[in-house]
Formats: structure tokens, C-alpha cells, sequence
């Protein structure tokens, strides 16, 4: 790889999701630009993974295999953005133990890293990584604030399919309407996203590691005044209905939502954050 390519990361969360992740990795193989590694995080999985994820390796993948013990997507994202860091600045092998020492991460090396996030109920579109890549290299400043981040959409499966993508589109356009008032800035959506490996790099010991947060949302907090992410309407992911749809999952996720807004209130009230944000944009308007 080139100084001036980026190293691209794909992480997957995964748990007990063996068929669904299949899918998703045939997806994955067939993206015109491809990723550098795909970062598969089992978080205790006893179905079929391993034959799952050994099948793509054998096919050619360039897949990595880790392990995360506590349960939680936000310990398991926050394991691979963690394997992403440390693959920026040297490789990870194909199966590797859950422990990654700290002192080898940090701001990642050049060239850039783009790490991007799905889930194993998530099937990408051939163009999916191009899209956001080329959306946060050409896009590095939206007005006079960086572009971090940016996010797509869902798409749920519905005949025909253009009900499914105007579904998706007003289920995240409510969650930026009530959840990126509290930020100044719109939310990351977690089965369709790519950030600057900077970001987690400045967020990961900030983040909030509970299973009661909102990984997400929380992540978005951690976004610094003078920076924002940009939301690409059409970069719609197909997904399940799995987290818009069961109960169980919607009243997890609404209390997750109020526990992020908790934890990251104690930190920044919602006036001091939007005030920090409107002086840093005035601060670098008059430059």
C-alpha cells in the first residue's frame, strides 16, 4: 500500500449470528474497493462462526478473527476499533487472543486510517466502502468544521424496495432529530458508518464501556467542536428488522439512549455543548 492510500478497516460485532455474517462477508468481497482487513469481533458466539469465518479466509478474505469475553456491543466495537489502531501500525494475524495492549495504540500513523462499522445483519452494496471513503477524503471540511465522520441509512427489506430504503430514511431521520439535537451535530448510525481512525483515537478513552450505552450514540459525543459528520442520505444499507421492529430491542435500546445521555450530560451539559460548538465555528470563521 501506497503513503498515500489509506489503510481501510471494517469492523464486525458478532454474536451467535453464524448465517447472517455469511451473508455479509460474500457482501464484503465484492466491494470495488476493498478493504484492507475486515475485523470480526466474537463476542462468545456458540454457533458456527469459526467454520463461517475460516471459509472466508480460505476464499481469500483479508479477515482477522478476535475475540471480546464481555458481552456487549459496546465492549466488542470498541475491541475491534481497537485491533483497527494497532493494524495501522502493524498487522494483526488471523486469529489473535482478546488482549491488545494500550500502549501500542494511539493516533494512528500515516498513511490515514478509515475504519468502517456494520453489523452481521448487514449486507453492503458493491460500492459501499468506496462511497464513504471517497465521502470523507473529498469532504475533509464541510464549511469551517472537519468531517470525522460520516453516516448512511438503513434499508428494510420490504417489496417493492423503494419503501424499504423511505422506511430506513425516516427511522434515522427521527433518531438525528431527537437524538443529534442533544449533540450539535448529527448521530452515528451503528450498522452503516465510517470514521476517521482519529476519532477513535481520541475517543477511545473517553467512551463510556457499559452494556446499558448506546455504543453509537455514545461514540458521537466523544466528536470535538471544530469537527462534525456528515450524513450521506443515499448510502442505504440493507439490514434486518430485527432492531426497528422487537420490542425487547426498542425498549433496550430507548433505555440505552437515556443512559449515554446520563453519562455524557455529567461530562458536558447540553448548553455548555452547543455553546463550545458555536464559539469553536465562530472562532474559525473569523480566521
Amino acid at each position: 500500500m501506497s503513503q498515500s492510500q489509506p489503510h481501510i478497516c471494517v469492523v464486525i460485532p458478532v454474536l451467535n449470528d453464524a448465517p447472517l455474517l455469511r451473508t455479509c462477508l460474500h457482501a464484503l468481497a465484492k466491494q470495488t474497493l476493498p478493504a484492507t482487513r475486515i475485523i470480526v469481533v466474537d463476542n462468545g458466539s456458540t454457533d458456527n462462526i469459526r467454520e463461517v469465518t475460516e471459509a472466508a479466509i480460505h476464499r481469500g478474505l483479508p479477515l482477522s478473527v478476535i475475540q471480546e469475553p464481555k458481552k456487549g456491543i459496546p465492549f466488542a466495537a470498541a475491541r475491534g476499533y481497537d485491533a483497527a489502531l494497532r493494524l495501522a501500525a502493524g498487522p494483526v494475524p488471523a486469529h489473535c487472543p482478546s488482549g491488545l495492549s494500550s500502549s501500542s495504540l494511539g493516533t494512528p500513523p500515516t498513511p490515514r486510517l478509515i475504519i468502517l462499522r456494520c453489523d452481521a445483519d448487514s449486507t453492503p452494496a458493491p460500492t459501499w466502502i468506496e462511497r464513504h471513503c471517497r465521502t470523507l477524503q473529498a469532504q475533509a471540511e464541510r464549511g469551517s468544521r472537519r468531517i470525522i465522520a460520516v453516516t448512511g441509512v438503513p434499508q428494510f427489506p420490504t417489496r417493492p424496495g423503494w419503501l424499504g430504503r423511505a422506511i430506513g430514511a425516516a427511522y434515522i431521520g427521527s433518531y438525528q432529530l431527537s437524538c443529534g439535537s442533544a449533540l450539535g451535530h448529527p448521530a452515528l448510525y451503528g450498522s452503516n458508518f465510517a470514521m476517521d481512525g482519529a476519532l477513535w483515537a481520541q475517543a477511545r478513552e473517553r467512551v463510556h464501556l457499559s452494556k446499558w450505552v448506546h455504543d453509537d450514540y455514545d461514540l458521537s459525543f466523544q466528536v470535538l467542536p471544530g469537527q462534525t459528520i456528515a450524513v450521506d442520505w443515499g448510502s442505504a444499507m440493507p439490514v434486518s428488522w430485527r432492531a426497528a421492529v422487537t420490542p425487547r430491542r426498542v425498549a433496550r435500546q430507548v433505555v440505552q439512549t437515556f443512559v449515554t445521555l446520563g453519562y455524557n450530560w455529567r461530562v458536558e451539559n447540553p448548553g455548555e455543548r452547543l455553546r463550545s460548538r458555536m464559539r469553536e465555528l465562530g472562532r474559525m470563521e473569523s480566521r
